[in-house]
């Protein structure tokens, strides 16, 4: 079971943080194609929130053999955001997008009726990271392989062979 957010010391929310991070950061790094490398060019970012202020790592992927033909950065933006347990952004030459991690038992329900609820995003069906497609929808999408590529797509324009 997910442990409320609430009920955790601002250390304890920022080691969960990183090791979120450093889960979704290998599953990446597993997804890649061959034509693409993960690096972690600087060591550490500074990131305040209302946890504090400490120094995360973050990674960019770039096309073999250089390092300079980069494609897209993954930036840890804070273990806390509205609604949510943690932000990265995704970031490419032609955009950005957000992704946040939601627990499937600690998302925040709204009232649609009287006395009825729901989840406010709908499709958080377990824990992890979603990008949520549109301001305007309440639709969260998991990001598993395919999606991170379709992100990396959009704010890159690069084409997976």
């Amino acid at each position: 079971m997910t442990e409320t957010i609430e009920c955790l010391t601002n250390e304890e929310i920022q080691e969960q943080y990183f090791k979120r991070i450093k889960a979704f950061f290998t599953q990446v790094e597993e997804w890649l194609p061959d034509e693409l490398e993960i690096s972690y060019p600087v060591p550490q970012r500074t990131v305040t929130d209302t946890t504090g202020t400490y120094q995360v790592g973050m990674a960019s992927i770039y096309k073999k053999p250089e390092p300079d033909d980069f494609v897209v950065d993954i930036f840890p933006m804070g273990a806390t955001t509205l609604l949510g347990e943690g932000i990265l952004e995704i970031r490419g030459a032609f955009g950005e997008e957000k992704l946040i991690y939601f627990c499937r038992n600690t998302l925040p329900q709204v009232e649609y009726k009287p006395d009825m609820f729901r989840p406010i995003y709908r499709c958080v069906d377990s824990d992890g990271w979603y990008w949520l497609e549109s301001s305007m929808s309440n639709r969260a999408v998991f990001v598993a392989r395919e999606q991170l590529f379709d992100l990396i797509r959009m704010v890159s324009f690069y084409e997976f062979d």
